[in-house]
């Protein structure tokens, strides 16, 4: 009857330490998450700080007007790299090097593949593009040419 009370305590201190362990990483990934949100935005701020200030209206009307397509696009990287890493660190967890190796390759290889055929669409069809947000004139031309 000890015995098992003594292993009852040892599992209840385990469930605890890994409840603590998991609330530990669960709020290192939301401050890392934030930091990465709010870095990989300056960009924007500078942009339209910066075309606003020194380029025109116009401009800067055809930046905010192609910037949501464009963040579309960025997507996939952050959905590749978000969803790679979570597969390649568990990989990497069960102790399969190799594999982890064969599936970071595949990822960064799927990733170019698919990143280039986008690319080449948008910078295609960027003035059906331009026209399809409501873009014309002289605005259009300011939207294909940021876009592209």
């Amino acid at each position: 009857m000890d015995a098992k009370s003594d292993q009852t305590m040892y599992i209840d201190h385990i469930d605890k330490a890994m409840e603590c362990m998991e609330k530990a990483i669960r709020q290192n990934i939301r401050k890392n998450d934030i930091c990465t949100r709010y870095s990989s935005l300056q960009h924007l701020i500078v942009d339209g700080f910066f075309v606003s200030n020194f380029v025109g209206k116009t401009p800067f009307a055809a930046l905010n007007l192609v910037m949501p397509v464009l963040m579309g696009v960025g997507t996939i990287g952050f959905m590749a790299g978000t969803g790679g890493s979570a597969v390649v660190s568990m990989t990497l967890g069960e102790g399969k090097k190799k594999l982890a190796n064969e599936y970071f390759s595949l990822i960064v290889y799927v990733t170019l593949a698919v990143s280039i055929v986008v690319a080449l669409i948008c910078f295609a069809l960027a003035p059906q593009i331009a026209l399809a947000l409501g873009a014309d004139g002289e605005l259009e031309a300011d939207c294909v040419r940021y876009s592209r």
